[in-house]
Protein backbone atom coordinates (compact mmCIF):
# COMPACT_ATOMS: atom_id res chain seq x y z
CA UNK A 1 0.00 0.00 0.00
CA UNK A 2 1.52 3.59 -0.59
CA UNK A 3 1.15 6.91 1.14
CA UNK A 4 -1.74 8.06 -1.25
CA UNK A 5 -3.57 4.90 -0.51
CA UNK A 6 -3.02 5.10 3.32
CA UNK A 7 -4.49 9.14 3.39
CA UNK A 8 -7.53 7.88 0.82
CA UNK A 9 -8.29 5.97 3.87
CA UNK A 10 -8.94 9.27 5.79
CA UNK A 11 -8.22 9.48 9.22
CA UNK A 12 -6.77 6.18 11.55
CA UNK A 13 -9.94 4.50 13.19
CA UNK A 14 -7.83 4.95 16.67
CA UNK A 15 -8.20 8.60 16.16
CA UNK A 16 -11.46 9.18 14.89
CA UNK A 17 -12.60 11.38 17.33
CA UNK A 18 -10.23 13.71 17.41
CA UNK A 19 -10.20 14.09 13.32
CA UNK A 20 -13.82 15.02 13.95
CA UNK A 21 -13.31 17.24 16.45
CA UNK A 22 -10.77 19.15 14.48
CA UNK A 23 -12.87 19.50 11.15
CA UNK A 24 -15.83 20.25 12.97
CA UNK A 25 -14.23 22.84 15.73
CA UNK A 26 -15.66 25.99 14.40
CA UNK A 27 -19.31 24.24 14.07
CA UNK A 28 -18.44 22.77 17.56
CA UNK A 29 -18.02 26.21 18.92
CA UNK A 30 -21.04 27.36 17.31
CA UNK A 31 -23.07 24.69 18.54
CA UNK A 32 -21.97 25.24 22.50
CA UNK A 33 -22.64 29.11 21.64
CA UNK A 34 -26.48 28.29 21.39
CA UNK A 35 -26.46 26.26 24.60
CA UNK A 36 -26.63 22.56 22.96
CA UNK A 37 -25.71 19.92 25.06
CA UNK A 38 -22.37 17.80 24.34
CA UNK A 39 -24.46 14.70 23.85
CA UNK A 40 -26.49 16.46 21.19
CA UNK A 41 -23.58 17.87 19.55
CA UNK A 42 -21.55 13.94 19.75
CA UNK A 43 -24.66 12.70 18.27
CA UNK A 44 -24.87 15.41 15.97
CA UNK A 45 -21.78 14.45 14.93
CA UNK A 46 -22.13 11.03 14.32
CA UNK A 47 -21.47 9.38 17.18
CA UNK A 48 -22.66 7.24 19.88
CA UNK A 49 -24.21 10.10 22.71
CA UNK A 50 -22.63 7.77 25.50
CA UNK A 51 -19.09 9.12 24.11
CA UNK A 52 -20.18 13.21 24.84
CA UNK A 53 -17.54 13.55 27.80
CA UNK A 54 -14.80 11.97 25.22
CA UNK A 55 -15.98 14.44 22.82
CA UNK A 56 -16.11 17.44 25.50
CA UNK A 57 -12.62 16.20 26.83
CA UNK A 58 -11.02 16.33 23.34
CA UNK A 59 -12.97 19.90 22.53
CA UNK A 60 -11.38 21.28 25.03
CA UNK A 61 -7.85 19.94 24.05
CA UNK A 62 -8.06 21.19 21.13
CA UNK A 63 -9.46 24.72 21.78
CA UNK A 64 -6.20 24.98 24.07
CA UNK A 65 -4.49 24.31 21.14
CA UNK A 66 -6.02 27.00 18.69
CA UNK A 67 -6.20 29.52 21.19
CA UNK A 68 -2.51 29.35 21.92
CA UNK A 69 -1.72 29.00 18.13
CA UNK A 70 -0.23 25.38 18.02
CA UNK A 71 -3.18 23.76 15.88
CA UNK A 72 -4.86 25.57 12.75
CA UNK A 73 -8.45 24.58 11.98
CA UNK A 74 -8.73 23.28 8.25
CA UNK A 75 -10.11 25.79 6.01
CA UNK A 76 -11.08 23.26 3.31
CA UNK A 77 -14.07 20.57 3.70
CA UNK A 78 -11.07 18.09 2.99
CA UNK A 79 -10.45 16.78 6.63
CA UNK A 80 -14.55 15.97 6.93
CA UNK A 81 -13.90 14.07 3.72
CA UNK A 82 -11.21 12.08 5.47
CA UNK A 83 -8.23 13.40 3.05
CA UNK A 84 -5.92 15.20 5.56
CA UNK A 85 -6.21 16.02 9.48
CA UNK A 86 -3.26 17.81 9.93
CA UNK A 87 -2.55 20.98 12.25
CA UNK A 88 0.30 23.25 12.37
CA UNK A 89 2.61 24.26 15.55
CA UNK A 90 4.98 27.40 15.22
CA UNK A 91 7.73 27.47 15.04
CA UNK A 92 8.88 23.73 14.66
CA UNK A 93 11.38 22.25 11.78
CA UNK A 94 8.39 19.97 10.40
CA UNK A 95 5.50 22.40 10.88
CA UNK A 96 3.01 19.21 12.30
CA UNK A 97 2.12 18.55 15.61
CA UNK A 98 0.59 14.99 16.52
CA UNK A 99 -2.77 15.50 18.19
CA UNK A 100 -2.17 12.23 19.43
CA UNK A 101 1.04 12.93 21.41
CA UNK A 102 -0.57 13.49 24.70
CA UNK A 103 2.48 16.39 25.36
CA UNK A 104 0.89 18.17 22.58
CA UNK A 105 -1.97 18.47 24.30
Amino acid sequence: MGLKDLIAMGPDQRYTVKAEVLASFDDITMARSLMRTWPDITAAMGFDRGKWKQVSACYRRVKKGVESGRLQVPKSGKARQGVSVVAAKQPSRSGIIDLDDPANQ
